[in-house]
């Protein structure tokens, strides 16, 4: 899942067709955040019609607070889903996080460190 990204972000919903629309409209609600940030949508099973419920967002240093600040944001509104986060350290390192439900005050800070660790 980490292949080309360095950090994968998997949308998990009540079911497949739910899980795919909210899939994009993260990925939209990210782009109109921060424009510069790519994510792409990608396909857990290459044998699925759908256009993926993960997406694969190359990480800078300057969109580690706009993207925790858009996740948390996005989960505020959709917290009937769950975001599993997964990241490659710079060691090589797999390191992940989930997130579900609604999110407090301290979901931002956790996102960042996690986003920069």
């Amino acid at each position: 899942m980490l292949e080309s990204a360095e950090l994968a972000v998997a949308v998990v919903g009540p079911n497949g067709a739910e899980q795919d629309a909210a899939a994009d409209e993260l990925r939209e609600s990210l782009a109109e955040r921060a424009p510069a940030l790519t994510a792409t949508r990608i396909k857990p099973d290459a044998l699925t019609q759908d256009a993926g419920t993960i997406l694969a967002i190359m990480l800078g240093s300057s969109s580690v607070t706009v993207l925790a600040t858009g996740l948390a944001s996005w989960l505020r509104r959709r917290s009937d889903f769950k975001l599993l986060l997964k990241r490659r350290k710079p060691t090589g390192e797999t390191i992940e996080m989930t997130l579900q439900g609604r999110p407090d005050e301290h979901t931002e800070q956790m996102l960042k460190d996690f986003l920069k660790g």
